[in-house]
């Protein structure tokens, strides 16, 4: 029985490897077809203006320890732990619409916990969608992303995990 669960175990982390080489493109596509966790409004900017307030400022660049307890199907939970190395990524798809995306690479888990596309929409405007955000609170996501500094809250927006 401990050598099935020590196989899994190294099952399981071995397959964060491949999460972690997953371009963020990729990530940003998944989140988007998560449509209760997507927050969509106007902005009076346009996609190019907000990628480059989201990229230069130091938002969402940080280093963080946390750490958890999983369940483990036989033995009960163990602790589980990581420092996690926030980025911030930026590109554009090939149908011109621009992303922008908190990431993590290392650590236990990989992924990206918020990010938001950007479309173009008419003279100088652009439509936004912010994914795993609260649409409880639409206007101060708003005002964070046109000021470039969503990446610095993202835990006060995100979404409300039930």
């Amino acid at each position: 029985m401990r050598i099935l669960l020590m196989a899994l175990a190294v099952l399981a982390l071995t397959s964060c490897a491949t999460m972690r080489d997953r371009p963020t493109d990729v990530m940003v596509t998944q989140q988007l077809a998560k449509e209760k966790k997507l927050v969509r409004f106007s902005s009076s900017l346009t996609p190019e203006q907000l990628r480059e307030k989201a990229t230069q400022t130091d938002c969402g660049k940080e280093t963080k320890d946390m750490t958890s307890i999983m369940p483990v199907i036989g033995v009960g939970y163990i602790g589980v732990g990581g420092t996690y190395d926030y980025t911030v990524h930026s590109g554009i798809f090939p149908d011109g619409v621009a992303y922008v995306a908190l990431r993590t690479t290392n650590g236990t888990l990989h992924g990206s916990p918020m990010g938001y596309t950007m479309k173009a929409a008419g003279e100088g405007r652009s439509d936004v969608t912010v994914y795993a955000a609260d649409k409880r609170k639409t206007d101060e996501i708003r005002s964070h992303v046109e000021a470039g500094t969503l990446f610095c809250h993202w835990r006060d927006y995100s979404y409300p995990y039930d």
